[in-house]
């Protein structure tokens, strides 16, 4: 059972229809691609509802992480930024609003399950 889930996240700041819905759990963080806008709405007038695939899938092992920041900016957008251990860079952004997850309900839950990596 995840520990929170932050809904409607997106891995551009700005101009994209691809969102994610991160699944944070004690021990890693599971993205999963939600609908595009365009395809979501396609796909809902078709009365199909699209499938999760592998490749739309990351899991990110939280002992794979070497640094994590969280800010908020401008008071309405969250950044979550995770720098493993390879090498590799990821991002996430959402709106900090009810129809999202506020930053004051994700910031605790990710301060207890990256712990001393995140920095705020």
């Amino acid at each position: 059972m995840p520990r929170i889930v932050l809904p409607n996240v997106s891995t551009r700041l700005f101009w994209t229809t691809i969102n994610y819905d991160l699944f944070v759990y004690n021990d890693c963080l599971v993205a999963v691609q939600g609908l595009t806008l365009r395809g979501g709405v396609r796909d809902a007038f078709a009365g199909q509802r699209p499938r999760a695939q592998a490749s739309d899938r990351v899991v990110i092992r939280f002992d794979d992480v070497s640094r994590a920041t969280l800010k908020k900016r401008a008071g309405i957008i969250v950044a979550l930024r995770l720098s493993l251990k390879d090498g590799t860079r990821l991002s996430w952004f959402w709106m900090n609003s009810s129809l999202a997850r506020p930053y004051g309900e994700a910031a605790p839950v990710l301060r207890r399950v990256l712990g001393s990596v995140l920095h705020q």
